[in-house]
């Protein structure tokens, strides 16, 4: 994979990453419905600046555990037993009320973003494994190229989608319930692909 390749398909996980309503985009929702688009949008730009860290973290704990050793296809197998558990995990969601999730507070909504997003504890395995992924891919040689590619791909893609929660937020509320379904299933079909991939690549 070149550094273009791993730049997209970061900014494609961090899209889908954020896309089912959760913790972080359901405060967009709420925060853009009660208070302003604006204030969704610059709560969603304060969280994305922690998921940057974590993703700097993840990727730093990728290369100093693994680096080629024996436990990566260890790390491949528990790659394909998440992937699966996720496939399970929103296909069982599917038909979940989504809800108005999140803190409706005001206040500054770029702090309120950076400390809603620090307690997203699954943001830093989640790229962990994208991590695993691109290494058994790609050419790169330096950690710090991981950090070039990945970190401002995984930071739009995730951004992008916030925004467009924080935009729709007013506009299609009412028809969150088939949105979310239809995101549901969709991502449950993605994770059950990656994970017969990932197995596939590891045998």
């Amino acid at each position: 994979m070149t550094g273009w390749l791993i730049l997209f398909s970061a900014f494609i996980y961090g899209f889908i990453g954020l896309a089912p309503v959760g913790m972080i985009n359901g405060t967009v929702l709420a925060r853009s419905v009660a208070i302003s688009t604006r204030n969704g949008i610059k709560f969603a730009f304060g969280a994305m600046l922690m998921h940057a860290l974590q993703i700097f973290i993840a990727i730093a704990f990728i290369d100093y555990f693994v680096g080629g050793s024996p436990i990566n296809k260890v790390l491949n197998w528990l790659a394909v037993v998440v992937f699966s558990l996720l496939s399970v995990y929103y296909f069982k969601r599917r038909n979940k009320h989504p809800g108005a999730q999140g803190d409706k507070a005001v206040g500054n909504p770029v702090i309120k973003g950076v400390m809603i997003s620090s307690v997203n504890f699954l943001a830093i395995p989640y790229w962990a494994l994208f991590s695993i992924w691109v290494e058994n891919r790609s050419t790169l040689e330096s950690v710090l190229d991981y950090w070039m590619w990945i970190i401002p791909g995984g930071f739009a893609g995730a951004f992008l989608i916030l925004c467009l929660y924080a935009l729709v937020a007013g506009k299609f509320n009412y028809r969150m319930d088939l949105i979310q379904k239809r995101i549901n299933l969709g991502l449950s079909i993605l994770f059950f692909v990656l994970a017969i991939a990932t197995a596939w690549k590891t045998l």
